[in-house]
C-alpha cells in the first residue's frame, strides 16, 4: 500500500510538473492563436503586407535618400551617350569593403552598445526596486515609514532617466552633459544616508544585511556607470563622417558605371538609350537604396536613449513600476487599483 501510495503520488507530481510544462507552452507559442481557415490566411496575408509597405517606407520616407536617388539618377542621365558618354567598367566589390563594410561595422558597433544600454537599464531597474524592497522590511521591523525612501528613490530614477537622455543642442558630439550626472550622484548619497540612518535604529539589520545592500548599491552604480558609458561615447566619429561622405557621393561617381548595364539590354543599339536606360537607373536607385537605408539603421542604433526610433529603450516600461514601488505586493491590486482579471492572482490563462 506504501509503494502504491509513493508511486501515485510520484505519478501526481509527473502530472504536475507536465501540466505547467504544457501551459507555459500554450502561453508562449499559442496565447493568440492562429485561424488556419480562409479569414486567418487573409489576416496573416494582410499583417505580412502591412510590415512590408512599412519597411518600404522606413527604407524611402527620409528627405536624404530622396535627394540622393534624384542626384544619382541625374548624374547617371548626364553621363549617357546623349551627353557625356561616360561609360566604364569596374569592381563592385571594392565599393562593397569601401562604403558597405565599414557602415555594416558601425551598425554592429551600434548595436552592441544598444544591447549594453538596455542591460545596463534592466541592472538598474532590478537593483532599485531591491534597495526599495530591502528598505521596506527594515522601515516596517522598526515601525517607520518608507514614504521618504520611495520619494529619494524615484528622484534618483528621474536624475538616471534626465542624464541619459540629455543632450547638448546642435553639438556635433552629441554626447550627454556631464552637468546633469551631478544631481545623480547627490540622490545615490541620500541612499547611503539611509544606510547609516538604520545602523543606529532601535531593531538595526545585520552587518551582513547591511554589506548586502551596499553591494546592491554598488551593482547599481556599476549599472548605471555602463549605461552612460554607452551615452558619453558613440561609435568612433571618423568612421561615421568617413561612411557618411562615401554614402553620398559614391552613387555619383559610380553614375558612369550605372550607364554600363546599358550596352546589356536586350533593346541596345548604336542609336538607342541616348538619355540612359532602364537598367543603368534601376541599379543607381537600388545602390542608393541599400546604402541610405543601412545609414539609417545605424543612425537609429546610435542612442538607444532619445526615445526617437522603434528600437530604443521603452522608458514608459522602464518606470513603470519603479514610479509605485511600495504598491506591490499581497494586496498590490488593491494598491495600483488594477481591475484586469487575474491581476496578481496567479491565475492561469483559460481555453
Amino acid at each position: 500500500g506504501g509503494l502504491c501510495d509513493g508511486w501515485r503520488r510520484e505519478q501526481g507530481g509527473a502530472s504536475r510538473v507536465e501540466m505547467a510544462r504544457t501551459d507555459l507552452k500554450r502561453v508562449l507559442l499559442d496565447s493568440d492563436p492562429v485561424d488556419l481557415g480562409a479569414s486567418g490566411f487573409v489576416g496573416v496575408a494582410w499583417r505580412q503586407w502591412c510590415f512590408f509597405c512599412e519597411g518600404v517606407a522606413f527604407s524611402l520616407y527620409e528627405p536624404g535618400t530622396i535627394m540622393m536617388v534624384v542626384l544619382s539618377c541625374v548624374a547617371t542621365m548626364c553621363c549617357a551617350k546623349g551627353i557625356l558618354n561616360l561609360e566604364w567598367d569596374a569592381s563592385m566589390s571594392i565599393v562593397a569593403i569601401g562604403s558597405i563594410f565599414p557602415l555594416v561595422f558601425s551598425i554592429q558597433a551600434s548595436y552592441a552598445s544598444r544591447e549594453v544600454a538596455v542591460r545596463s537599464i534592466g541592472g538598474i531597474k532590478a537593483n532599485i526596486f531591491t534597495i526599495f524592497s530591502t528598505f521596506q522590511s527594515w522601515c516596517d521591523l522598526n515601525d517607520m515609514s518608507s514614504d521618504e525612501i520611495e520619494e529619494d528613490l524615484t528622484r534618483l530614477m528621474g536624475d538616471i532617466l534626465i542624464y541619459l537622455r540629455a543632450r547638448v543642442p546642435g553639438a556635433a558630439t552629441e554626447n550627454s552633459v556631464p552637468e546633469k550626472a551631478h544631481p545623480v550622484y547627490d540622490s545615490w548619497r541620500r541612499i547611503f544616508a539611509h544606510i547609516e540612518k538604520f545602523k543606529v535604529a532601535a531593531k538595526p539589520p545585520s552587518p551582513p544585511e547591511i554589506s548586502t545592500m551596499y553591494n546592491f548599491v554598488r551593482f547599481a552604480l556599476v549599472d548605471f556607470e555602463d549605461a552612460r558609458r554607452v551615452a558619453d561615447y558613440r561609435t568612433p566619429r571618423g568612421l561615421r563622417l568617413f561612411c557618411y561622405v562615401v554614402i553620398h557621393v559614391s552613387p555619383i561617381f559610380l553614375a558612369p558605371y550605372f550607364n554600363r548595364y546599358c550596352a546589356q539590354q536586350n533593346d541596345s543599339s548604336a542609336t538607342s538609350h541616348i538619355y540612359g536606360c532602364r537598367s543603368g537607373y534601376f541599379m543607381a536607385i537600388l545602390f542608393v537604396l541599400i546604402n541610405s537605408t543601412l545609414l539609417k539603421v545605424q543612425q537609429q542604433l546610435e542612442n538607444p536613449f532619445d526615445g526617437d526610433g522603434d528600437d530604443d529603450i521603452k522608458w514608459g516600461i522602464w518606470t513603470d513600476q519603479l514610479s509605485q514601488m511600495s504598491k506591490y505586493g499581497a494586496n498590490g491590486p488593491e494598491l495600483r487599483g488594477d481591475t484586469v482579471e487575474g491581476a496578481g492572482g496567479g491565475a492561469g490563462p483559460t481555453e
